[in-house]
């Protein structure tokens, strides 16, 4: 009898050892997993190194739209993006814009678009990445460069950082692009390297 309640005694101990076990073996695993999930990277913001909470954004309008007017009175560009980010110190942020540059009769010159581009304190605007332009000739290019500055009052298209132009049958390489707005040409500067496709 003695030997049958001690089994049974030993039999207890051993279950409750195994629940503590098990119940401890749960926590680690549960700390583990939960300290994992606080050490994951961040979200970029739309694709750059900055993070959301390293910088916050103080308006967001959606469905974006802007026209701009010159000194007589007409229409000199539209710009419509699916979001608008004003930054604190930095150039607010458009997210799939649109622009169209308007000439001095009120017909478009240009359509631009990108998925960003940054709006500046002075009005102009500066595309990042693949930028895709149809001119009023019926052309359309396509150009990727980390930088490409729309020039509101000359309508001109410049970038002094390396770029690829994709033309309708030719890819161009270069190390900057000046685009004229009056004569619609196209003068690539620095290390221009062509291919014909």
């Amino acid at each position: 009898m003695v030997s049958f309640q001690l089994r049974q005694n030993l039999l207890i101990t051993a279950f409750i050892i195994v629940i503590i076990g098990f119940v401890w073996l749960l926590m680690l695993l549960l700390s583990y997993a939960f300290s994992l999930l606080g050490n994951q990277q961040q979200v970029p913001l739309v694709q750059s190194k900055t993070t959301f909470s390293e910088v916050a954004y103080i308006e967001k309008i959606d469905n974006f739209v802007l026209q701009e007017f010159d000194a007589k009175a007409q229409l000199s560009h539209f710009v419509k993006a699916k979001s608008y980010l004003n930054f604190k110190n930095s150039p607010a942020l458009l997210i799939e814009p649109e622009v169209t540059l308007y000439d001095e009769k009120g017909l478009k010159d240009y359509v631009l678009n990108s998925k960003r581009a940054h709006y500046t304190d002075n009005g102009e605007i500066k595309f990042k990445g693949e930028v895709g332009i149809r001119s009023s000739n019926g052309l359309k290019h396509k150009i990727n460069t980390e930088e490409l500055l729309v020039g509101i009052k000359t309508h001109d298209l410049i970038s002094k950082k390396p770029v690829t132009y994709l033309g309708e049958n030719v890819k161009i390489t270069s190390q900057g692009i000046h685009m004229y707005a009056k004569n619609d040409t196209i003068k690539l500067t620095g290390g221009v390297v062509g291919r014909y496709e």
